[in-house]
């Protein structure tokens, strides 16, 4: 699993992403360029080829987004 910022198309703001296999859960929204820019200096991601840092976690996306369906 790894958390990753994100373009997609129907998007005007990029998105922070909780990703797994083809599935992405948007955890939220940057407001522009500007802090987009702060958090991969903030995640070390400066490298415009890295675009994601690995989540070692205990759980799979469906766990994760089943225990939303719960509250």
């Amino acid at each position: 699993m790894i958390i990753a910022i994100r373009h997609f198309p129907d998007k005007k703001r990029p998105c922070i992403v909780l990703e797994e296999d083809n599935k992405a859960l948007v955890l939220g929204y940057l407001t522009d360029a500007k802090r987009e820019k702060w958090l991969r200096k903030a995640l070390m991601m400066e490298n415009s080829l890295q675009l994601a840092i690995q989540v070692n976690s205990l759980y799979d996306i469906d766990e994760i987004l089943e225990s939303e369906d719960k509250e």
